[in-house]
């Protein structure tokens, strides 16, 4: 029996690894697949409830490149003229002409009257938490329905380490001279790259106002002249790279030209996969001075996970593509037997079809023949 069942694994040993390696690039397909759907931040497009395209590009900038609340704003009239001149309707699926969200991130020292730390915190507008949905422990997050958003979230470890709770909403802290109220406590975002990308450091959000306020930076006539980090946005894309096209032509009336832009939507499919495995070495190069936040830097880092992944996936459809080039070598040698064989089987079934309606037909001509013939005796 048993030299029985290593005769049949010798006889089918190609078939064999031919189904491993292609259910190994399947497992592995599985598995990216699997793990790109956790990067909730580049994810929004499948939360957006639209029968429509949408392309999610994100867009980040070094500190002097001029990107201020003010110039989004300019961003967005420019955006909604773009696409009206192109005839396409700037409703999205709530009525809002568009989604976009922006952030800067800086250090802050925030107190309650247990203890005080030194926090990550960043500076978010009202949309934020539609891009980065942030498991809520308690209270809420700032909408853009509020009138005034002057309260802060903190994360699980800053509120513990405040309060000795996650379930603070309401109470007071202090950062500078100033006094704000928990708006929210949030699970901390974690992920596989988490130490490396530092997202385990406590971190609060305030709104972007609020982060202005406390930075104390306007400009002379009072208005917004206060940095930002990160430019997130859904836009409509009809054909493919309309969205990005758009952006880049209108950033570029703004006068903002220096930053580097990300498409999320379409950045972990295996056209990007291959564009980043030919670059594997320059792509790690920055020498713009940006600072990529800590939801890029895992999603950079999962990028070249991905990479090596297709470069297994690759490696182990060598065998198959050597297979299926042996066959298709094979038919063409042995093309002529292969014609006649076809030939021959699609005669015979023809022939098979036919044959018991021919006899029928046979017999009835003759019955009716033998009749006629009976009659004229």
């Amino acid at each position: 029996m048993r030299l029985k069942i290593v005769g049949l694994l010798k006889r089918y040993f190609k078939y064999i690894l031919l189904g491993a390696c292609l259910l190994a690039v399947l497992i592995l397909e599985l598995a990216h697949h699997a793990y790109v759907s956790k990067l909730s931040p580049q994810q929004f497009v499948g939360r957006w409830d639209s029968k429509e395209p949408f392309a999610q590009v994100s867009c980040f900038f070094p500190e002097d490149a001029g990107m201020t609340g003010e110039t989004i704003m300019g961003v967005e009239r420019g955006l909604a003229q773009a696409m009206q001149e192109a005839s396409i309707d700037t409703s999205g699926a709530d009525g809002r002409t568009l989604v976009d969200a922006y952030s800067v991130e800086e250090t802050l020292y925030v107190s309650s009257l247990r203890d005080g730390t030194e926090v990550r915190a960043f500076g978010v507008s009202k949309d934020f938490f539609l891009f980065h949905p942030l498991e809520l422990l308690d209270g809420t997050y700032f909408t853009r329905e509020d009138e005034a958003s002057d309260g802060i979230i903190l994360d699980e470890n800053v509120a513990w380490q405040l309060f000795g709770s996650s379930h603070v909403a309401g109470l007071p802290v202090t950062i500078g001279d100033a006094t704000y109220m928990v708006r929210g406590v949030v699970r901390a975002d974690e992920g596989h790259f988490s130490e490396a990308a530092k997202e385990s450091i406590p971190t609060v959000y305030v709104d972007f106002d609020t982060m202005e306020k406390l930075m104390a930076v306007e400009d002379e006539m009072g208005g917004s002249s206060y940095a930002v980090d990160c430019y997130e946005i859904l836009i409509k894309n009809p054909v493919s790279d309309f969205g990005t096209t758009t952006l880049k032509n209108v950033m570029e009336t703004c006068g903002i030209t220096d930053y580097e832009m990300v498409e999320n939507s379409t950045r972990f499919e295996v056209t990007a996969r291959w564009n980043r495995l030919k670059n594997f070495g320059a792509r790690s190069m920055n020498a713009q001075g940006i600072i990529y936040p800590y939801w890029e830097n895992r999603a950079r880092a999962y990028e070249d996970v991905s990479t090596l992944l297709l470069v297994l996936e690759l490696l182990l459809l060598c065998y198959p593509a050597v297979m299926l080039g042996r066959g298709i070598l094979l038919v063409w040698r042995k093309r002529k037997a292969i014609k006649e064989f076809l030939k021959n089987k699609i005669s015979g079934f023809f022939f098979g079809i036919m044959a018991p309606n021919a006899k029928k037909l046979y017999k009835d001509v003759y019955k009716s023949r033998k009749t006629k013939k009976n009659k004229v005796e």
